[in-house]
């Protein structure tokens, strides 16, 4: 039993291909997050299944962006998230913010189609440009967790990003510690998060 489990994890861990994407999603996100709130004006962690090395094939990757606590702005009756949540409707609202610069980023096929030129000289890299687009993107104010929900194509890999909630990083690094000190918790992590 304990070989075909570890030979499960194995074959539902990333291709070395699958995690360099991954890899590769985490900086440009992370870059973008900084381009659009300053570099030093925010922290921008990867938590979760990517971070752990737990990542089933479909799994999203999530990002949480914390900004720094002013002490001069400091609310008394709370911890300043209050201000985060009068805020999610508007255009300067960090969520709506970062969702734009992913737009941007990354474009939505429709308007990518009409932006092409109608000439046979297009270069092999142009047409792989093209593929990289947005098949979803959502802002969602009304939960718990506000955050952006959105999914790149051609990988379908699907991103969320928060913003100022605790204990994301945080478990991550937990589980690791787990991981290290309980070897076999990897690949029968895997298998209970598959099946």
């Amino acid at each position: 039993l304990h070989n075909e489990i570890v030979s499960f994890m194995k074959l539902m861990s990333p291709t070395p291909q699958e995690e360099e994407i991954r890899t590769t999603m985490v900086q440009r996100i992370t870059t973008l997050a900084h381009a659009v709130f300053g570099e030093g004006e925010c922290e921008v962690l990867p938590f979760g299944s990517q971070v752990t090395g737990l990542a089933l094939p479909g799994s999203d990757i999530d990002f949480v962006i914390r900004f720094p606590k002013k002490k001069d702005n400091k609310s008394k009756s709370g911890d300043g998230d209050d201000d985060l949540e009068e805020d999610l409707t508007t255009a300067s609202c960090p969520l709506q913010k970062i969702a734009d610069a992913v737009k941007t980023e990354f474009g939505i096929k429709s308007e990518l189609e009409i932006d092409i030129p109608d000439s046979n000289n297009n270069s092999n890299e142009q047409q792989e440009e093209v593929k990289e687009h947005l098949s979803y993107l959502e802002v969602i104010t009304q939960t718990r967790v506000p955050l952006v929900k959105f999914t790149i194509a051609p990988y379908n890999l699907d991103i969320d990003i928060c913003f100022d909630q605790p204990h994301g990083p945080e478990s991550a690094d937990l589980m690791h510690r787990f991981m290290e000190s309980m070897p076999p918790l990897r690949p029968l992590t895997f298998c209970l998060k598959y099946f």
